[in-house]
């Protein structure tokens, strides 16, 4: 088979896909039909991926192209006979056939197998053991399932394969990210480039700062960090590059940047509507309450390019470099498709009307910015953005056998149980537990939102009866699960980076996490100042708690950026002042840190601390 026409057949099964996605806004189906639907399609797109990625293996090639037309086939199936036998089953009116428990195997293994290609072998391997956990459960002393009821919950309910996880991906998520698609594809990533490159590239560090700005806003809208760090990085690391800055920085500035967009509102990560349901609330109250958090980041990120700029004598770009403001203002319509969305929730509409609407409103852009080649960038949008939710839309089917395993076997309650004996009622203990446990799962599914609800499920329930609210544990395990792109050993955003800047892996993903020590120590503010998600119905104590926070994310990215870089210092030269400097440095670090665990009602103490020191330490000492 040749390699064009199986590009042809992707691109038309992810124009058909883009078309059943928007057909199911207006004229919605019946659960089940949707969502398997929707996986069937996807499942049949990731194996003909498989046979593009592989076009000089015949026997693989046919081997994938079997999977292919085998996903299609069975799930097709099932969505034809949901009128009779699946609510019959559902209502416990009828019993498996032998014929319908070998589908449902053959189901599970094409999910299992598209997972092992797409995600990973260590995420496979989870769900396998889920499933095996589920049916020989008296090895372990739980109960046993016979293979029957596990088929049957797995594949024939709507809390297995098709539970609302995977109800999430065939909504929200998938139109969200074609959106996303479309933008970069309609040339506002470049033009936010240009605008912010105008603004800001005359400063002391100049691209560095449009890197951490429009990076974050690409990225926002992108949903994926390290798409966005291949797309926006190819423009941003070169200039970083050229004024100065060593390949590792340039490369982690952009991951950082990027990494924070997945955080940010109103178009968060995929993982933000996973959560929206799991805490029963309006996505769009989800998106208020993560606002100031994410601002404390990208300022955190900020403080400290700006101060590594000033050690490192990095200027900005000349000024006959710089693109003309005029000109990018008059460009300014290229905005109104993100402007549509945040209209939208704010009037009320479903995210998914939403998504809707930002999607439909690219293509007039499209058309103003690409001209006559706007059919020939639609159509790549819709397959980069199709074809980017595969593994989205499989881990999203997966996460609905891991739910339903842990419900099953009581695992929930047992594992929040054996966590809170373990440390002993400590609250801090089991926050640093649960943020190392997140991590490593972020890093080895390569899927936020695997790691999120299996934390959430888990230590998340340990949290809770602990006493800590809900809705702070779930933005706490959101925060890590978005954070693992940019931690090591893994870190997937910082490969791509360092395939653009040409630097070493390690020092690249250590100033990632140095970059965003604000983001690893923010949702730690979410436990302990609730505030900061506005949880607190008192207006003047949600006012001074976000300040209290912004003392916190100042002080502690001016501790660190000085101190890091001021020590080196002390190889050259040895004297009082620097001595003096590196102290009020590692002061500030310990205040804002401090401000963490500190009361509300006592952190005034603390700021007027780091008030005393930053006009001691950027006025009198004139250090």
């Amino acid at each position: 088979m040749k390699r064009l026409n199986i590009q042809d057949a992707i691109t038309f099964t992810c124009i058909i896909i883009a078309l059943f996605q928007f057909y199911t806004v207006t004229s919605p189906f019946p659960s089940f039909i949707q969502r398997y639907t929707h996986l069937a399609l996807f499942l049949f797109l990731s194996f003909l991926l498989s046979i593009k990625k592989r076009p000089s293996s015949k026997l693989k090639s046919l081997s994938s192209m079997v999977l292919a037309v085998a996903s299609l086939a069975c799930i097709m199936y099932l969505v034809f006979m949901y009128p009779t036998r699946y609510i019959k089953y559902v209502e416990f009116t009828t019993q498996l056939s032998p014929f319908e428990v070998v589908l449902g195997l053959v189901i599970l293994f094409l999910v299992l197998e598209a997972a092992r290609r797409n995600i990973g072998a260590i995420f496979t391997g989870i769900i396998a053991f889920f499933l095996v956990c589920f049916v020989f459960g008296k090895l372990l002393g739980l109960h046993v399932h016979p293979i029957e009821d596990t088929v049957g919950l797995s594949i024939y309910t709507s809390i297995g394969l098709s539970s609302f996880i995977l109800g999430i991906s065939a909504t929200y998520l998938t139109l969200f990210i074609l959106f996303g698609s479309l933008v970069i594809a309609s040339g506002m990533g470049e033009w936010l480039i240009a605008l912010f490159t105008s603004i800001l590239g005359h400063y002391t560090g100049g691209p560095a700062k449009v890197a951490v700005v429009a990076s974050g806003i690409v990225g926002m809208i992108s949903g994926s960090s390290v798409a966005n760090v291949a797309t926006t990085g190819s423009f941003t690391i070169p200039m970083m590059k050229r004024l100065g800055f060593p390949p590792e920085r340039a490369g982690a500035i952009e991951c950082v940047a990027s990494t924070g967009g997945l955080i940010m509102p109103p178009v968060m990560a995929a993982t933000a509507f996973v959560l929206a349901e799991f805490v029963s609330k309006p996505y769009a109250w989800v998106c208020l309450t993560a606002a100031v958090p994410a601002v404390l980041y990208y300022i955190g990120c900020f403080v400290q390019v700006h101060l590594d700029s000033v050690y490192l004598g990095i200027k900005g770009l000349p000024k006959e470099e710089l693109p003309p403001l005029k000109g990018c203002l008059k460009k300014v319509y290229n905005i109104y498709p993100l402007v549509m969305i945040v209209i939208v929730l704010a009037l009320g509409y479903t995210p998914l009307t939403a998504a809707f609407y930002g999607c439909i409103g690219t293509l007039p852009l499209l058309v103003v910015n690409r001209r006559k080649a706007a059919l020939k960038y639609l159509v790549n949008g819709i397959r980069d953005g199709i074809t980017a939710t595969i593994p989205v839309a499989i881990a999203c089917a997966s996460c609905g056998l891991i739910v339903l395993t842990l419900n099953y076997l009581g695992w929930t309650i047992k594992l929040g149980t054996l966590a809170s004996y373990i440390v002993g009622g400590s609250v801090t203990v089991l926050l640093v537990i649960t943020m190392l446990f997140n991590l490593l799962l972020g890093m080895g599914m390569g899927s936020p939102t695997t790691a999120y609800i299996i934390t959430v499920c888990t230590l998340g329930t340990a949290l809770v009866r602990l006493g800590i609210e809900a809705y702070p544990v779930h933005m706490f395990a959101f925060y890590y699960s978005c954070l693992a792109p940019i931690t090591p050993p893994v870190a997937l955003s910082v490969i791509a980076a360092c395939g653009i800047a040409g630097s070493k892996f390690w020092p690249t993903a250590f100033y990632s996490m140095r970059l965003a020590i604000i983001g690893f120590l923010i949702p730690f503010l979410f436990v302990f100042k609730p505030v900061v998600l506005f949880l607190n119905p008192e207006p003047s104590a949600t006012a001074f708690g976000i300040v209290v926070s912004l003392f916190f994310a100042v002080g502690l990215a001016y501790g660190v950026g000085d101190l890091v870089n001021a020590v080196p210092q002390l190889k050259s030269r040895s004297s009082r002042s620097l001595y003096v400097k590196l102290a009020m440095d590692a002061a500030c670090c310990a205040l804002s840190i401090g401000l963490i665990p500190l009361p509300l009602s006592y952190s005034i103490w603390a700021v007027a601390a780091l008030a005393v020191l930053f006009f001691f330490r950027l006025k009198l000492l004139k250090l």
